[in-house]
């Protein structure tokens, strides 16, 4: 199906995405100040989750920097308890970054009060429009429902 002023319709909704993300933005950096982390060791802990640990060399490749880079904010997240640093026991001279349970809970407590911000931002949609917008999003990032 080919629309017309295709162009048109993507300008709105990158103008509305990145609106909606800018509304948005001061609340979502209160959600981590407010939990003592920043925005890179936010996404370090989110890493951490995700992957179930990492080596500080995995770790740089993915966030494109170098290992001693990395080190610095790992040394201040092993200090606020939020990551562990492990010996691999096959290798003992790898290290491996492991999420603490203080770094779980520090982690849901940011995700609750982001998922906050989200839900007050969607407060002037219906449940229907909720519905779609979310299929929508799914769709466009190829994930299936949960």
């Amino acid at each position: 199906m080919i629309i017309q002023n295709m162009d048109s319709y993507i300008n709105r909704l990158f103008r509305a995405i990145m609106l909606a993300m800018e509304q948005m933005k001061p609340g979502l950096k209160k959600s981590l100040e407010e939990e003592g982390v920043t925005s890179t060791q936010f996404y370090i802990l989110l890493y951490l989750l995700k992957n179930g640990g990492s080596k500080v060399s995995d770790l740089a490749k993915w966030m494109e920097v170098k290992p001693s880079a990395v080190t610095t904010i790992i040394d201040r997240l092993v200090h606020h308890g939020f990551v562990s640093r492990e010996h691999d026991e096959a290798d003992r001279r790898i290290v491996r970054l492991r999420l603490t349970e203080g770094g779980k809970e520090r982690l849901e407590g940011i995700k609750s009060k982001r998922l906050n911000i989200l839900k007050e931002q969607l407060t002037h949609l219906s449940e229907a429009e909720i519905r779609m917008l979310t299929d929508l999003c799914e769709k466009i990032a190829g994930i299936t429902p949960e």
